[in-house]
This record gives structure tokens, C-alpha cells and sequence, in this order.
């Protein structure tokens, strides 16, 4: 595909694919309109309307006529009335809104709606990185009854490269107080796509790069819609269609409910990779099912870290209309979390019965014990797990090839249940990569500062010296003993190359900045 860029006030002559001659103007740009007008052109075509709020480039794509245009609206420090720019923006249906050293406050504002092809992004170079906190869209109202920021409900949305924060620093209490920031739910089906249950089926859907904190109900929380379609329109078979990865997600908390990382119900499913979680009261929960019963819920959770942080859980009564917290009757609960669909006087709320449809916990590392070994010198406690299925699964749940802090599997897996629930043997337990020893220290965004390397025998992490936040660089299971940690290439970033087995000869291969698959390396003298 050729591509010309062109500045919305230029006027260019564009030869299609199809060898259309064109001249293309783009005009009224200060109105936030600007259309494109054939002036020679076989066959006719008609205009397009380009939607934009501030000039800026345009990327034409010459294999199609009429040429599709994407004109950014960007909005930066020096951008007057941020708020009102960023919320025409998206109100008016711009495709592309890109952020870069500006911080937004949407308070007051409830479901902005995300249409399909939508994107709010970091503008280029100004991405949340190991030296860059980024832009923010924060909030400082606090909500009732879980009712989000942004609302996506239709095809290829993406979120990232910036923070998105609520008003919750503390802890969150009562079933009203659960803001929460993101929130993915289908409609009843998608007219401009074919009637059947597979075209039907929820895609592109990307929340990357992003600090996703202070949300005392969930950071993320994806649900189904199963009114037409009883599977829903978000299953097991196209789970990527809601992708969650390599955003640091922090500091979700609620005593009682709630409180949740990524939160997946009602039929949903979501791939999760590559996220580091601190400091949730659970990092993933899930919801059975529909509430119909026939649409499971289920996740493919992945390549994520999960640090010892979180988890309190606390006992809420209502007395005299106001929520009070039993602080004598804490515990600390689990990470991840699939609820059952049945409540017992004993074992409490959604502790039985069917947990689910299908889940897949793989290659993860869950530093997560319980917040009781530097305490009491244990290291695992028995009602902090790692992971609790709260029933038997409809299909299966499968956690293979996870590392665990937890010295064994009773202590870091639980299922309320005797069936569907296979543990490899490939899990790894009783590890703690974290411990100071086990670092190694290597500048990997090229700021002068040592960052810290983390290789848990999974993934590969590095910890910034700036806001100390861990992010996920690779998974790879070759640990600090077989590598080679310095800047081969001459980026001023690290690399990490594997140790020759001949100590005398150079590293032959290596991943660049710590990140991709094994190349060739050319060692500068």
C-alpha cells in the first residue's frame, strides 16, 4: 500500500490503485469539518467527510477510492480547554484522538461511549514507558452502582498509552461505591455485519499500555450480551477480541465486593497478557454466567505478574442506613477468582455450584502469598491462594506453567468443587525472582538510570528507577545465569543476550532491549 501524507490545508494529486486521478482539498477545518472533493475523477465517486478539531497530518491511502483518511485530533499541553476539545472529539465521532503531556479531568462525566474504530492513544513519543508517567484522564467524583467512565460497546476500540485514575484513593466500602473506569459490554447484535453468531462476534477490542488505578469497583470490567445470540457475543473462541495487555492495573480496592483488577461476567471472555497487578482486592475476578445461566464467563489469563501486594477483605453491615466495616472480621482473600453460581449459609456468597465456562492460567508469576510471610515467618497462608475456583467449571480450568511464591499447590490453588480443574505439572512453586539477589540492574530505556531485570523462569520484567513500576519485556524462560545484560548495539538501552557456553567467545544471540525473539548479534568494538 502507498501512502502520501498531506497537511490539511494542502492539496495533492492522488492516482488510486485503480489509476482514479484525483485532487483532494481539504477545507473548514477550523468548524471541525473538512471534505474531500473529486475534481477528475473515473468512475464518479462522492465526497467524504473528514471529522477533525485541530489541523494536524493526514494519512491517505492510495489503494482505495475514495482515499481513507485519518486525520487525528491531538491534544497536548498547550491545547486550549482540553476537557471540552477531548470531549467533542469523541462525542463528534473522531476516529483518532491522541494525547501527549496533558492531563484531563472528566469529573461529572458517566458511559462516554467509544464508537466502533475509535481510538483515545498517546500521541507518538509521548507513550506511558520506564521514563514517561504519561498523559492522564482522571476523575474525581465518585459513582454509584458500578456506572463506568468509557463505555465500548462496538467493534475495534482501543485505549493506550496513558493513566486513567478514579477517585478512590483509599479503600472503597457499600455496594454503591464501585467506580469503575472501563467498561466493555456488546449490543444486542451489529446491523452492519452478517446475522450469524460467528461475524457477530465482538472484535478488536485493545486496552494496552496503561496505568489503570483508584477504581473501587474494576479498572476493566467486561461483561456479555447474550439477548439474541445465547452464546453471547463474547466467547472462548474469539477471547482475543477483548485484549487486556502490559498495563500496570493498581490499587483497585474494596472491603467487601468489588475491588477488582479486570473483572470478566455475564457469558464475557478476555485474553489477558503481559499486565503487572498490585494492590487489587482480587487482580481477576470472574462472574459465572448470564443471568439466564446459559452464556459462561471465562478468561485466558497469561504472561501476567501479580505482585505480593493486596487482596484485604473485610466484612460490611448496614446499620442505621450506613455501611460499616467489621474490621475484626478481615482476611485475606485470593488473586485470581472465578465465583460459583450458588450461596451457602457456610460457605458463604457464590461459593458453589457451576464456576464458569472455561479458563486458561498459563505462564504466569504470582509473587501474591497472602501478605503474611514477613510477618509471621510463614511462607504461605491458607487462606491467601493464588488462585480460587469457587465450584466446578462448565468446560475446564487449566493453570499450567505458572510460578507461584506459594511452597505448593494446596497452599496456592483452591477449587470449591471436585471436577474440571487440571493442574499441570509444569507449575513452579515456592520461588521468589523479586528478592534483591535475584536482580540484575541494566538502564533499559536509555534515561542513565539503573533499572532492575526480573527473569522469574516464565517472563522476563523491568523495574523502573523512576516511578519503580514493573513492565513486561518478554517470556522467555532463561533466568539471569545463562544471560548477558548490557547495551550490545549501541542504542544506549540494554540488551540481554544468552552466554556462550565457551566463556572466551561473544554472544551470539540476543533480544533486543530485552524484547522480541532471539537475532543475530553483531558485537560493536
Amino acid at each position: 500500500m502507498r501512502k502520501i501524507i498531506i497537511n490539511t490545508v494542502m492539496m495533492l494529486a492522488i492516482a488510486s490503485s485503480a489509476n482514479v486521478k484525483a485532487a483532494i482539498s481539504l477545507t473548514d477545518n477550523q468548524a471541525g469539518n473538512a471534505t474531500v472533493k473529486p475534481v477528475v475523477a473515473k468512475p464518479i465517486v462522492k465526497p467524504i467527510i473528514i471529522k477533525s478539531f485541530i489541523g494536524t497530518s493526514t494519512i491517505v491511502s492510495t489503494d482505495f477510492w475514495p482515499p481513507f483518511v485519518i486525520v487525528p485530533t491531538r491534544i497536548d499541553a498547550s491545547t486550549p480547554n482540553p476537557r471540552e476539545t477531548f470531549l467533542n472529539a469523541i462525542r463528534g465521532g473522531v476516529q483518532s484522538v491522541e494525547l501527549c503531556n496533558v492531563n484531563i479531568n472528566l469529573t461529572g462525566i458517566i458511559n462516554l461511549e467509544l464508537h466502533s474504530n475509535q481510538s483515545i492513544t498517546a500521541a507518538a513519543g509521548c507513550e506511558r514507558s520506564l521514563s514517561n508517567k504519561g498523559s492522564s484522564i482522571y476523575v474525581t467524583d465518585k459513582r454509584e452502582g458500578g456506572v463506568p467512565l468509557f463505555l465500548i460497546s462496538e467493534n475495534n476500540v482501543k485505549i493506550s498509552g496513558f493513566r486513567l485514575y478514579g477517585p478512590n484513593r483509599g479503600i472503597g466500602a457499600g455496594g454503591n461505591n464501585r467506580e469503575t473506569g472501563i467498561k466493555i459490554e456488546p449490543k444486542d447484535n451489529d446491523p452492519t455485519l452478517p446475522g450469524n453468531a460467528m461475524d457477530q462476534q465482538l472484535k478488536g477490542i485493545e486496552i494496552s499500555n496503561m496505568e489503570l488505578y483508584y477504581w473501587s469497583g474494576a479498572a476493566v470490567n467486561v461483561i456479555d450480551n447474550n439477548n439474541v445470540y445465547p452464546q453471547g457475543r463474547l466467547t472462548f473462541a474469539n477471547a482475543s477480541g477483548v485484549t487486556i495487555k502490559q498495563n500496570y492495573i493498581h490499587h483497585n480496592r474494596h472491603y467487601a465486593g468489588f475491588g477488582y483488577g479486570v473483572s470478566v461476567g455475564k457469558g464475557a471472555y478476555a485474553f489477558i497478557q503481559g499486565n503487572v497487578f498490585d494492590e487489587n482486592r482480587h487482580a481477576i475476578a470472574g462472574e459465572s454466567h448470564s443471568d439466564d445461566g446459559i452464556d459462561f464467563s471465562g478468561y485466558i489469563l497469561r504472561d501476567n505478574l501479580v505482585l505480593s501486594s493486596g487482596g484485604l477483605h473485610c466484612t460490611e453491615k448496614k446499620i442505621a442506613g450506613k455501611t460499616i466495616v467489621i474490621f475484626a472480621a478481615c482476611w485475606q482473600t485470593h488473586q485470581i477468582d472465578m465465583h460459583g453460581d450458588e450461596s451457602t449459609l457456610l460457605g458463604g456468597e457464590h461459593c458453589c455450584g457451576t464456576a464458569g465456562g472455561k479458563m486458561v492460567i498459563e505462564q504466569n508469576t504470582i509473587l501474591y502469598h497472602g501478605g503474611w510471610g514477613s510477618t509471621l515467618g510463614f511462607k504461605d497462608w491458607e487462606n491467601g491462594y493464588a488462585i480460587k475456583i469457587r465450584g466446578n467449571p462448565k468446560e475446564s480450568v487449566t493453570v499450567d506453567a505458572n510460578v507461584f511464591f506459594h511452597g505448593d499447590e494446596m497452599h496456592a490453588i483452591k477449587q470449591n468443587g471436585d471436577r474440571n480443574l487440571l493442574v499441570t505439572p509444569n507449575n513452579v512453586y515456592g520461588v521468589n525472582p523479586s528478592e534483591p539477589k535475584n536482580l540484575v540492574q541494566c538502564d533499559f530505556d536509555g534515561d542513565g538510570r539503573q533499572d532492575d531485570f526480573m527473569a522469574t523462569g516464565i517472563t522476563w520484567w523491568a523495574r523502573s528507577a523512576v516511578n519503580q513500576q514493573w513492565r513486561y519485556l518478554n517470556t522467555k524462560t532463561e533466568k539471569p545465569g545463562s544471560l548477558i545484560i548490557k547495551d550490545f548495539d549501541g542504542d544506549g538501552k540494554c540488551d540481554v543476550a544468552l552466554k556462550p557456553r565457551n566463556p572466551t567467545l561473544s554472544p551470539q544471540k540476543y533480544a533486543k532491549n530485552g524484547i522480541g525473539d532471539w537475532t543475530n548479534l553483531i558485537v560493536l568494538r
